[in-house]
């Protein structure tokens, strides 16, 4: 019989004004803030993001242009941005296609490779993320599923 642990060790935040405990979570001195095409930045979401980064003594590297579906060429881009500018985690501010872009942005950053590298074929992947970045999600859509 084959038992299996699922453990995922992750805090969820949520309710009015929490966005602002963010300076306290800092998961790192610099981090690589990955953002969508337009929308964080017309609703001026980005610019508070910024503002409570830097409130909290720290560095932001901005990612911007995720689009729907993103393509592995966008995570592994970003992965280099983040590795050649020595951030120490993610913060992903968008729905589920930047939140999961994030994630795999942690996970490629710091197990290396390539995104097809992950991608199950035959039954299994040639790799597997042995370990990730630190990551904030702050989603602005409900009902992704991606948080």
């Amino acid at each position: 019989m084959t038992k299996w642990l699922f453990n995922v060790p992750t805090k969820a935040y949520f309710g009015e004004g929490v966005i602002e405990m963010l300076p306290k979570c800092l998961p790192a001195r610099k981090v690589l803030l990955v953002v969508g095409k337009s929308s964080a930045k017309m609703t001026g979401l980005l610019d508070r993001v910024l503002s409570l980064i830097r409130g909290g003594g720290g560095q932001a590297v901005v990612y911007e242009g995720i689009k729907p579906n993103p393509e592995d060429w966008q995570v592994e881009e970003a992965a280099e941005i983040l590795r050649r500018d020595g951030c120490g985690a993610v913060i992903g501010v968008g729905g589920g296609s930047v939140m999961d872009a994030s994630k795999c942005i942690a996970g490629l950053a710091e197990s290396g490779g390539k995104m097809a590298d992950y991608v199950r074929r035959k039954g299994k992947a040639d790799k597997h993320f042995t370990s990730s970045l630190p990551s904030v999600l702050i989603p602005t859509l409900a009902g992704t599923g991606s948080e």
